[in-house]
């Protein structure tokens, strides 16, 4: 992924149901997080590694500790086809793992 311009920011504005603005605020404060900001840069960065994963061929599944798992279903993903890397794998901040 290329490095992000420091200086160059865009905004995106989003109108959303109170009661989804709520949630997410529940949410914020349970995990600690301090702004919608922070709370929305988590959630696009954790659904950016979800798509890289489904391009790998992977499900994206929650597994219970009796080990059965529940995959998760979006239909977003559907059209993810995996691609062929041939590329080492990489962490969350890019490098190899």
């Amino acid at each position: 992924m290329k490095q992000l311009e420091k200086n160059k920011i865009s905004r995106l504005q989003v109108e959303l149901h109170e009661e989804i603005i709520k949630a997410i605020d529940l949410q914020k404060d349970d995990l600690g997080i301090n702004t919608r900001k922070e709370y929305v840069k988590a959630a696009l960065s954790s659904f950016a590694w979800m798509v890289r994963e489904k391009k790998k061929g992977r499900s994206i599944a929650s597994i219970n500790s009796d080990s059965s798992y529940n995959e998760l279903m979006m239909p977003c993903f559907d059209c993810i086809r995996p691609e062929i890397y041939d590329r080492p794998e990489t962490g969350s901040e890019g490098e190899p793992e």
